[in-house]
C-alpha cells in the first residue's frame, strides 16, 4: 500500500532507500517538532523494537480509517444525490454514517498518539518538550480516569512557560514517570474527583504538580496512601534511575516531582555511558 496517497501519512521506513544503505533501514519523516536530537544514532534494543513496529502498525491503520471514511463519505454524497428520498430507513441510515465517521475521528485521533508514543525510544537522550510528553500521558490514561470517573486534565501553559519545559532526558523513561504518577494517584482516589497536572519551570527544575482533589471535603493523606500502590515502587525506581526527586504538599494534596536541567555538557556524558 502506498502511503503517500493518504494526506497526513507519512512512511516510517523508505524500503526503496535500504538498498543505499547496506540493507538497513532508512527512517524519514518522525516527528520531531518537539524534540532537538542529542544522541545521533540509535541505540537498538526491546524498546525500539517494539517501537518500530508499532509505528508501521499505526501507519498502516491510519490508511484503513482513511479508506473508511473515504468510503462512508462517498455513500453519504450517493444517496444524497440519486438515493430515494421517501426511503423510511433513511435518516437511521444518515445517522449510523455519522457514527462511522465520528468513529474514523476518534481511531484517527488514537493512531495519531500511539504513533507519537511509538517512536519514544527511538533516540534514549534528546532535547524534548516534557509537556508535550505529559500531555500523551494524560490522553492515554484517560480510560482509567473514567473507568473511575475521575476527571483528568493537564493545565495548559502560555507561550511564555514554553521554553521552561525543554530538558535533556529519555523521553521514554519521562513517559513511564507521568504514567505511573497519574496511575498511582488514581488507585488512591475513589469514584470522582479531579487529578491534574501542571508543569512549572523553576531555577533549573522543571516541577510537575499531581493535584488531586477528592468530591468529598475531607482530603486524604496523599505521601501515605500512595506508597501503597504497585505503581508507586516502579515510579521510585525509575526516578532514581533518573537522578531526579519527588516531594508532597499537604496543603494542595499534591505529589510534586523534581526534574532537574543538567547542562549539554553532562547529556553528552550520560549519552557516552549508555553507548
Amino acid at each position: 500500500m502506498n502511503h503517500e496517497s493518504v494526506p497526513g501519512i507519512h512512511p516510517t521506513v523508505d524500503t526503496d532507500c535500504s538498498k543505499e544503505n547496506n540493507g538497513d533501514p532508512v527512517h524519514l519523516e518522525q516527528d520531531t517538532s518537539f524534540h532537538e536530537n542529542i544522541q545521533k544514532t540509535p541505540i537498538w534494543n526491546e524498546n525500539m523494537f517494539f517501537g518500530q513496529v508499532c509505528a508501521s502498525c499505526t501507519h498502516e491503520m491510519q490508511n484503513v480509517l482513511a479508506i473508511i471514511r473515504e468510503s462512508s463519505g462517498l455513500l453519504e454524497d450517493l444517496f444524497a444525490f440519486a438515493g430515494p428520498k421517501d426511503w423510511a430507513h433513511l435518516e437511521k441510515f444518515n445517522r449510523s454514517l455519522q457514527c462511522i465517521q465520528n468513529q474514523v475521528s476518534r481511531g484517527v485521533e488514537l493512531m495519531k498518539r500511539l504513533n507519537r508514543f511509538a517512536h519514544a525510544p527511538d533516540l534514549k537522550w534528546i532535547k524534548t518538550d516534557a509537556w508535550v510528553h505529559a500531555e500523551l500521558m494524560v490522553f492515554m490514561c484517560q480510560r482509567f480516569a473514567e473507568m473511575k470517573q475521575v476527571v483528568l486534565e493537564l493545565e495548559a501553559r502560555s507561550k511564555t512557560d514554553e521554553a521552561g519545559h525543554h530538558l535533556y532526558t529519555d523521553p521514554l523513561q519521562l513517559q513511564m514517570l507521568y504514567y505511573l504518577g497519574i496511575r498511582a494517584c488514581l488507585d488512591t482516589m475513589d469514584e470522582g474527583g479531579h487529578l491534574t497536572l501542571t508543569l512549572e519551570g523553576r531555577d533549573e527544575l522543571l516541577i510537575t504538580y499531581f493535584t488531586v482533589k477528592p468530591v468529598s471535603s475531607e482530603m486524604p493523606n496523599l505521601a501515605i496512601s500512595i506508597k501503597g500502590v504497585s505503581e508507586w515502587s516502579i515510579f521510585m525506581k525509575i526516578l532514581q534511575q533518573m537522578k531526579s526527586r519527588v516531594d508532597f504538599d499537604p496543603v494542595q494534596n499534591a505529589i510534586l516531582l523534581y526534574l532537574k536541567f543538567p547542562n549539554t555538557e553532562s547529556v553528552q556524558d550520560t549519552v557516552a555511558e549508555s553507548s
